[in-house]
């Protein structure tokens, strides 16, 4: 399941490349989803870093 709790969010959701798509998996291909309330965040991002180890900082934003 994509979606996981986080405390202060209405919604939070992880998707990360599958190995099946070897391209965008190497490439470490990352997307989140969150909501609060009326507004929403959506990051897609391609690299070493793990996006949900960094929900806190874009939910702070919020």
């Amino acid at each position: 399941d994509m979606r996981f709790k986080y405390d202060g969010l209405d919604y939070a959701a992880y998707i990360r490349a599958s190995e099946k798509d070897e391209f965008a998996y190497e490439l470490g291909t990352q997307m989140l989803f969150l909501r609060k309330g009326n507004k929403y965040v959506v990051v897609a991002y391609s690299g070493p870093i793990d996006l949900k180890s960094k929900v806190g900082l874009f939910a702070a934003k919020m």
